[in-house]
């Protein structure tokens, strides 16, 4: 495995190009920011670069100096989850900076999506702090279902409301690796499948009957009848705008794999995740097929790859803290630490 590293632009004239903006963003850039939006537009910022170094690296590019080619990779993997960091349509739709940064996100994250489905490639992240909660409630049912059966005694002190409330990864960590030895088969949980609005601030107000799509073009009528927001809604295209189509055809799927022994107290396995560009509300159309997919190839990378503990990654942390991550994100970060001591 050969490693090619890029970094961002260092030149102030290099900064004022169109594919590096947002690598500088001082707050006296943004007056029209308050101090909160300005603190999320960073973390949205950052999430932009990444997209768009994501959409480099899919597509053919070339090293500077010496102009060596490189082809396009067939799987990436993003350090983070790959949903985008913003999907409130609130936001989106803002007149200020702050909404001028989710569009380009969102759309940077359209134009990978269409990559993804269109060019057999596949875009993955890797959660090192996994907040969802799924499986808990899941185990916990499985567990009732075995204390009403009576058919095990280890279930009379199970603490079900304390795992309810435990994030995935906590539990998932214990339960995959436990009895593991080095060099045994990888073992994963099942493909968890969100749609796109399931991860906006449409997913409390989703129904069958009318669409979050339906929904935005209903508040466009409205909002146009009632003077408002007329200058987004002029340049808005209905059904080819990237937010609604990242709607109509991005689902993301999730799952954790145990590739190591036995993990305990501050040691956790990371989430992968990784997009599925599918159809969200058409009839009969089974996302899990191209799920499969995407997910033999991240599979595949990530045996090429392997894992590693890393006991610097989470400069954040308390320091007894280990997580397991790829090679590829171990060795990225520890060649980013290089060159900023350099």
């Amino acid at each position: 495995m050969s490693f090619v590293f890029t970094r961002l632009p260092e030149k102030p004239e290099d900064l004022q190009q169109r594919e590096n903006k947002y690598t500088v963003m001082a707050k006296l850039f943004y007056p029209d920011l308050s101090d909160a939006e300005y603190m999320h537009s960073l973390w949205n910022a950052m999430d932009t670069l990444e997209a768009r170094a994501t959409l480099r690296v899919l597509s053919r590019w070339y090293t500077s100096p010496g102009n060596a080619e490189v082809r396009p990779a067939d799987v990436v993997l993003r350090d983070g989850t790959v949903v985008p960091q913003d999907r409130d349509f609130n936001h989106y739709k803002d007149d200020t900076h702050y909404g001028e940064i989710v569009r380009d996100m969102i759309s940077l994250n359209w134009e990978i999506a269409k990559k993804c489905s269109s060019d057999q490639q596949s875009v993955a992240g890797v959660v090192k702090n996994a907040q969802v909660r799924v499986f808990g409630p899941i185990l916990n049912w499985y567990v009732a279902q075995l204390a009403a059966k009576k058919e095990s005694s280890v279930v009379e002190n199970w603490p079900f409301n304390a795992l309810n409330s435990l994030p995935d990864q906590v539990l998932l960590s214990r339960l995959l690796t436990a009895q593991r030895e080095k060099g045994d088969a990888w073992t994963r949980t099942c493909l968890v499948l969100r749609p796109f609005h399931a991860t906006s601030n449409y997913n409390k107000r989703y129904s069958r009957v009318k669409s979050p799509v339906q929904l935005i073009l209903d508040r466009k009528i409205k909002d146009l009848n009632d003077g408002e927001s007329k200058a987004f809604w002029s340049d808005f295209r209905d059904h080819a705008d990237p937010y609604v189509q990242m709607l109509m055809n991005v689902w993301y799927g999730s799952c954790f794999i145990a590739t190591v022994p036995r993990l305990e107290f501050e040691r956790f396995l990371p989430r992968i995740d990784f997009l599925v560009p599918c159809q969200t509300y058409t009839p009969n159309v089974d996302p899990i097929i191209s799920a499969r997919a995407h997910f033999r190839r991240v599979c595949g990378a990530l045996l090429d790859c392997g894992f590693e503990v890393s006991m610097e990654h989470s400069m954040f942390k308390d320091k007894s803290t280990l997580e397991v991550l790829p090679e590829l994100i171990v060795r990225t970060h520890d060649t980013v630490k290089t060159w900023h001591a350099s």
